[in-house]
């Protein structure tokens, strides 16, 4: 079962807003921003940024990330992410085919 839901932002600004003020919240864990060195503005973030984050157990997410090309084992390892209680939020750009890159590099939030 999905223990987080996961989000998309059309708006790179709108979504650095939101881990800028969810970050000085007590409690909340930002684990690990990614992002694509050749793209900066897309981001995907691991980690739970919230406790009200609501269950989704319906979605099928494997299937959301495989129709944006991520391959059978990185979207395999995303799920087992959000199964152990993170979350991944990304900027959904549809012109980039690789939003969810492997080759993505950690970066410091």
């Amino acid at each position: 079962m999905v223990s987080r839901t996961w989000g998309w932002f059309h708006d790179p600004k709108a979504m650095l807003a939101l881990l800028k003020h969810q970050a000085r919240q007590p409690a909340i864990d930002i684990s690990l921003i990614m992002a694509d060195p050749k793209h900066p503005e897309q981001i995907l973030v691991l980690g739970p940024l919230s406790d009200e984050m609501a269950c989704y157990p319906f979605l099928d997410v494997t299937h959301h990330f495989r129709r944006l090309g991520v391959k059978r084992s990185l979207a395999e390892h995303y799920i087992r992410v959000i199964q152990a209680g993170g979350i991944v939020v990304a900027v959904d750009r549809p012109a980039y085919s690789g939003t969810l890159s492997p080759t993505w590099q950690p970066a410091t939030p």
